[in-house]
């Protein structure tokens, strides 16, 4: 009876410890690598993620567009000019996450394209 007892508790701790894995894809995330570009150290870019949009702030500009089945799609932004290493990097930002996919692997976020990641970001909140 006690290998039951313990085989059941076992399976029972595994389950609870899956189930507080956040598999879902909302949420904020800040950038940590851009395939396409080599990002200035002021860059900064945040994303937030919903169930059909996606957003966020560039190093100049703020940014969304639609998030449809996991694919974002056209990427409309600000039109503010900044230093032009910043507006650089932006623009290869919004050029390389179009038509990407989301793949959540733990608390990091890849943007892919034709099964390449363009970009990577991480959870923040």
């Amino acid at each position: 009876m006690k290998p039951i007892t313990a085989l059941i508790a076992s399976l029972t701790l595994l389950l609870f410890g899956c189930a507080t894995q956040n598999t879902s894809l909302e949420g904020t995330y800040t950038l940590t690598e851009l395939t396409a570009h080599e990002a200035p150290e002021n860059a900064s870019v945040t994303m937030t993620v919903t169930p059909d949009r996606i957003g966020g702030k560039g190093p100049i500009n703020n940014w969304n567009g639609p998030l449809t089945d996991g694919k974002i799609g056209m990427i409309i932004s600000t039109k503010k000019a900044g230093p032009p290493e910043l507006m650089k990097m932006e623009n290869a930002f919004f050029q390389a996450i179009d038509g990407t996919s989301l793949e959540l692997d733990g608390d990091m976020l890849h943007l892919v394209k034709d099964g390449t990641t363009v970009a990577v970001f991480q959870r923040t909140e």
